[in-house]
């Protein structure tokens, strides 16, 4: 084999294993691509999807912790963020704790849950009433 085909097969293998190169880094990429967050829905403590969009509160002075879940669940960013229609009168922090500020019987809001890439979801946070119509405060 002559000098000039030695180095021919030579770049022509170089050129191979950069093609090569090329393709398994965009294989990996395209692995490690984000996953986003197609739809999030308020759940119940068991985890089941809240088809009533109010929730009851027992005790306002505790006030409720709100849970939600992301779909799909192997979203790549989970972060959301909490957003109270009236801050003033029932307070919701980072982690979904709703707090009544306002304790009467009329003191009701709207609760949004938003994700990074900005599905929303929102429930009513309301006093419970007995039979009665009498509003617990404990």
């Amino acid at each position: 084999m002559n000098k000039k085909a030695m180095i021919l097969i030579v770049i022509v293998e170089c050129i191979l294993a950069i093609l090569l190169i090329a393709v398994i880094g965009k294989a990996i990429e395209n692995y490690h691509q984000e996953v986003f967050c197609e739809e999030i829905h308020f759940v119940n403590e068991k985890g089941e999807i809240i088809d009533d969009t109010t929730v009851r509160v027992t005790n306002l002075v505790e006030g409720c912790q709100l849970h939600y879940v992301i779909v799909p669940s192997d979203a790549t960013d989970q972060s959301v963020t909490f957003h109270s229609e009236k801050p003033n009168e029932v307070y919701v922090d980072e982690l979904g704790n709703v707090t009544f500020l306002k304790q009467s019987s009329s003191t009701t809001a709207s609760i949004t849950v938003v994700t990074k890439n900005g599905k929303t979801a929102t429930v009513t946070v309301a006093p419970e009433r007995d039979m009665s119509g009498i509003v617990h405060i404990d």
